[in-house]
Order: C-alpha cells, then sequence, then structure tokens
C-alpha cells in the first residue's frame, strides 16, 4: 500500500506533466483518498492537509520563473555523489509571484523522496539530496505554491557518470 508521501507525489507529478502546458487540473480527476495508507507516518498531517486542499481547489501549473540556476555541469563526475543546485527568482518577479509562500517550498529527487532546501534570500534558495544521486539520470523537482492558487515547477536533470565512463 503506498504511504501518504508517495500518493502526494504522484498526483503532484501527474499534475505537473498534465498541466505544464497550461491545462487546469480539476480535484475530480485527483486519485480517490481511500487509496492512501491507513498508518500515519511523520508529516502524514501536513501531506494530508495538502492532499485536502488539492482536492478543493483547481490549481494551475507554471513553470518557476527563474534569474538563474547555478550547478555542475552534466555529466557529474562518478564521485559527485550529492550536487548542490541554486535557483535565484527574478527581481521583477510577475505580480503573480508577489504572494508566493516560500515557507511550503518543496523539493524531492527522483525517486520521490524529500530534499533539503534551504532560502539564503528573498530570492535565493539552494537545494541538496542528503543520499547519494545513482548512476544515469535523475532529477531535482521543486514546487512553489503562491496565494492565487498556482502553483509553480521547476525541475533540474543530473546526470551521473558511471565509474568506468573514461575507460570506454
Amino acid at each position: 500500500m503506498p504511504t501518504v508521501l508517495q500518493h502526494v507525489l504522484v498526483v503532484g507529478i501527474a499534475l505537473l506533466m498534465v498541466c505544464a502546458s497550461g491545462v487546469v487540473t480539476r480535484a475530480e480527476e485527483l486519485p480517490p483518498a481511500n487509496t492512501r495508507s491507513a498508518q500515519p507516518s511523520p508529516g502524514s498531517l501536513e501531506l494530508e492537509q495538502q492532499i485536502q486542499r488539492l482536492r478543493a481547489k483547481n490549481y494551475r501549473v507554471l513553470p518557476l520563473p527563474l534569474a538563474s540556476v547555478r550547478s555542475p555541469g552534466n555529466p557529474l563526475p562518478y564521485d559527485a555523489l550529492s550536487p548542490t543546485l541554486e535557483i535565484v527568482l527574478p527581481a521583477d518577479k510577475p505580480q503573480s509571484l508577489s504572494a508566493y509562500r516560500r515557507r511550503q517550498l518543496r523539493c524531492f529527487d527522483s525517486q520521490a523522496r524529500i530534499i533539503s532546501s534551504t532560502w539564503l534570500s528573498d530570492r535565493r534558495f539552494r537545494v541538496k539530496s542528503h543520499r547519494p544521486l545513482p548512476i544515469g539520470s535523475s532529477q531535482y523537482i521543486c514546487t512553489l505554491p503562491a496565494d492565487n492558487d498556482w502553483l509553480y515547477w521547476h525541475s533540474h536533470t543530473w546526470i551521473r557518470a558511471d565509474k568506468n565512463a573514461g575507460n570506454r
């Protein structure tokens, strides 16, 4: 049985994929609530509240406006286990971003695990996983809701070389 976190991530990724083209996803399209685990996990109350808010509102999803993204280049060397991503939002951010909820910034890795995100200033945050990235392709995915029911997101793809990449 999937955990609440897995359910939220599946719903969130589905919303991002469907809505990235500008289509508005309706709450009725979300999976039924009875597919979640009966066993609560740490932080599950917050996740449950997020699910209920998604069900109650029609969220619109847009890419997060970016001023800059700083990261090591791809492909990452084999020994680059947990790279840091730094994102800067534009100073002249659109009106729709004026009320974004910084405290609700959430970032995940490709395995749907929550990863660390830290605000460095009003417009800049850093993302880093405490677990090593797998060999091959993986992602950091961040979502940032705003008061106007827009959900902004950014996805960064990493490609980590295997140990023998230079020997081929």
